[in-house]
């Protein structure tokens, strides 16, 4: 070729992208086609020899788009004129994956029968398997193990296998099938979760049923001691509970506090309820309706009456429970320890009186104190509150009739816990929110006002004011109050700040 004939390079490389534009927008004829529904005009196009595997720009081909739709006619026609099979999207979706979220379980088996890989999983580690348990259709669950699925995959971010995704999503056939098949009972999430927590988590009695009848002990627990009746308790799933009780759970078992305890205290806690399809079992914790009045006593009875302990001690607190998290009154929060703490002491810390007189009907020990020396007194008073300090959801009044109850059951008003406060301590935590009235009961019995804790903050330094989370809890006319009774200001220079050390208690 001559140089005058030669093209310029430029306009060589214009023309062959326009050409390869060109291509591109006839590769995307079938999948226009496929998306229409039309039938025809894909046969057509086939017999032109269009290239059935062309993609999108995302890696989407006619074959995706068809098993999309659920169009069975158009996915065999695909299939037979040499569809790929096991080609995957840009983001790691196959065919079957597709077929196995929408349940179709005829396009299942033609993918199947012409050579899909049964167990490609998504980039998430989602196999084709646990995408069927969760949709639900047990055919495409059985045809899918039949063809050599991992029945106990799990994927990695959460640990999770299929059985665990069928029972999250209350799909008690395929959970049967999965069972049937060798699906492993026992297993657990990484977070913990069996498939019997799974079952309680919705209150699903079906498919316990199914998991008990497959060998599962009805008291099987996490790693951390959490049974299907802490979570049915934890779920206000009380029919669950009793059918629970029903086959042999034992009320005293739980992740360090039982469910008596749960049901007394007043916890702000998540419990299982993120339902997204990545986590079924979600953020393991959800906010849950506690029961109050006569619901919460009638189920305090199923268990008390089924063997419950009233007189338990809880080991350590919900781990979620509010205030936990800063480190106690050593650093901003409260912290609300109840280690040792009994039904009836979180009922005196609520200052709920009719529920103390309930537990006190059926045996509770009234003057049981915490690992930490603190008395139902001391907590009807606000020593270790579950609150911020300055903040109480107990009016006065109310926690003014609590003490009184103790001390008509031998509360000692003197006590002093091992982190060195007394009752007056827990009048001066409330801050604004009501202490005089209760100061002025310890007062006229004598307790002493200048006890000193292990943060050197007396009643008064606490009335004189805790600075925690930008708020100081000053409250000048308990102040005077207990100066007028002997109290000592608290030296110069004292640190006022609840963040400002954390101390071991």
């Amino acid at each position: 070729m001559s140089s005058k004939s030669a093209l310029p390079a430029g306009f060589v490389i214009l023309l062959i992208s326009f050409s390869s534009l060109a291509a591109l927008a006839a590769d995307q004829r079938l999948i226009q086609a496929v998306r229409r529904g039309s039938m025809e005009t894909a046969r057509e196009l086939i017999k032109q020899r269009i290239e059935v595997n062309a993609p999108q720009s995302d890696g989407t081909t006619a074959l995706h788009w068809a098993v999309e739709v659920d169009n069975r006619e158009m996915v065999s026609l695909l299939v037979g004129a040499g569809a790929d099979v096991n080609v995957a999207s840009d983001f790691g979706v196959t065919p079957l994956a597709l077929a196995s979220r929408n349940g179709s379980a005829a396009i299942v088996s033609i993918l199947l029968r012409a050579g899909a890989n049964v167990n490609t999983a998504l980039r998430t580690g989602e196999t084709p398997l646990m995408t069927a348990a969760r949709t639900g259709r047990a055919e495409v669950v059985d045809a899918l193990l039949e063809a050599g699925a991992n029945l106990n995959a799990k994927e990695p971010e959460a640990g999770q296998t299929a059985l665990m995704w069928a029972i999250a999503e209350g799909h008690t056939e395929v959970v049967r099938t999965l069972i049937t098949h060798g699906a492993n009972v026992r297993e657990a999430s990484r977070r913990g979760f069996t498939p019997l927590l799974f079952a309680a988590r919705n209150g699903d009695v079906e498919t316990t049923r199914a998991l008990l009848a497959a060998g599962i002990d009805v008291n099987d627990a996490s790693g951390d001691g959490t049974t299907a009746l802490t979570i049915a308790t934890i779920r206000s799933q009380v029919a669950y509970a009793k059918f629970l009780l029903d086959l042999g759970a034992d009320p005293n078992k739980g992740p360090g506090f039982t469910p008596i305890h749960w049901v007394v205290g007043d916890w702000d806690v998540e419990l299982a309820g993120d339902k997204t399809h990545v986590r079924p079992e979600g953020t393991e914790w959800d906010l849950t309706l506690p029961l109050k009045g006569k619901a919460r006593l009638d189920y305090l009875t199923l268990l008390l009456d089924r063997g419950a302990d009233v007189n338990a001690k809880a080991q350590s607190t919900p781990r979620v429970a509010v205030g936990t998290g800063g480190g106690g009154r050593g650093g901003g929060g409260r912290g609300g320890k109840t280690e040792g703490a009994t039904a009836f002491f979180m009922a005196a810390q609520l200052a709920d009186v009719p529920l103390m007189r309930f537990l006190l009907s059926k045996g509770a020990d009234p003057l049981a104190r915490t690992a930490r020396n603190v008395s139902p007194l001391m907590a009807a008073a606000g020593v270790d509150s579950n609150t911020e300090i300055g903040y109480t959801g107990v009016a006065e009044a109310d926690a003014v009739e609590a003490i009184k109850l103790c001390l008509e059951l031998g509360d000692d008003v003197h006590t002093v816990s091992t982190y060195g406060e007394n009752a007056l301590h827990g009048a001066a935590y409330r801050g604004n929110a009501g202490s005089n009235k209760i100061a002025q009961l310890f007062l006229d019995r004598g307790v002493q006002v200048n006890v000193i804790n292990k943060r050197g903050w007396s009643p008064v330094t606490l009335a004189e004011g805790i600075y925690t989370n930008n708020s100081n809890s000053r409250n000048p006319d308990l102040e005077r109050l207990l100066l007028e009774h002997g109290g000592r200001p608290s030296p110069p220079g004292i640190e006022r700040d609840a963040y400002a050390v954390i101390v071991e208690r």
